[in-house]
């Protein structure tokens, strides 16, 4: 299997506010159980970068059950993982799953904004017809 570090400042699909940036880190730690303490991750291409080598240390160290548990619980696009596990693919596969990993994580982002209720008050005006 080859497996490379890449340096992607192309790969954002979508510019994120320092909020959402940092609800991204959030959710990747959370899904991974990551420590980012010790990590200096200040743009989205160096998040790619650290999430290519997360998802090659899986493939490496680990068997990929592990890695396609939490790909299945984050409910990942099966589609979009053969596609990365294809052969001829021309970004290596730790590189095509952290793009899908963080264009997933994105999708939640937006997905809790556009459905977040701006405030409970009109709960409490709520009439029982």
């Amino acid at each position: 299997m080859y497996l490379v570090h890449t340096n992607s400042s192309i790969f954002s699909q979508t510019i994120l506010m320092s909020s959402d940036f940092n609800e991204l880190k959030s959710l990747l730690v959370q899904d991974f159980n990551l420590d980012l303490a010790d990590q200096q991750i200040e743009s989205e291409s160096a998040l790619l970068d650290y999430m290519a080598d997360v998802v090659a240390w899986f493939m490496e160290k680990t068997s990929l059950e592990p890695l396609m548990q939490i790909l299945y619980r984050m409910d990942v696009d099966e589609d979009k993982m053969r596609e990365a596990f294809t052969l001829g693919q021309e970004e290596p596969v730790n590189v095509a799953l952290a793009k899908t990993i963080l264009a997933r994580e994105k999708k939640r982002i937006a997905t809790r904004k556009a459905y977040k209720s701006e405030s409970n008050e009109d709960w409490f005006d709520f009439e029982i017809p």
